[in-house]
């Protein structure tokens, strides 16, 4: 398939971030009451029970959560360039991998489709 529409199809997008609501960045005490990470106080204002020890479980997971889904990301950012490095015909080629560098570094902040269109100005004159 053409890499054009793999990315027009999608293939590329990165999954959606588990951590990104507002309830994120807040812990929620046994009783319900939400305490924002900014200020965990060591105790429940509302119950009396201890917040921090929950906020410091609850940064396990996120850790946790965060080391996983970067790992997705990386994986797709991985077969992407394979993907476009095949596309292009140039998997032999010695600067291969320093092309998909310098193509990502201009186009990835515009996405999969403008890395694709910095590469193919590259591989013209890499031939």
């Amino acid at each position: 398939m053409d890499i054009y529409d793999n990315i027009k199809n999608g293939n590329y997008n990165y999954p959606k971030s588990p951590l990104e609501s507002n309830k994120a960045n807040a812990t929620t005490c046994e009783c319900g009451v939400w305490h924002s990470d900014k200020n965990i106080p060591n105790f429940c204002s509302a119950c009396g029970k201890p917040v921090k020890e929950l906020f410091e479980k609850r940064l396990e997971q996120v850790k946790k959560i965060r080391i996983e889904y970067w790992k997705q990301c990386n994986d797709i950012d991985a077969q992407f360039k394979k993907d476009l490095i095949e596309y292009y015909e140039i998997t032999d080629h010695p600067k291969a991998d320093r092309a998909f560098e310098i193509a990502w570094e201009y186009g990835h902040s515009d996405g999969c489709y403008n890395v694709a269109l910095v590469m193919d100005d590259l591989v013209e004159l890499m031939k």
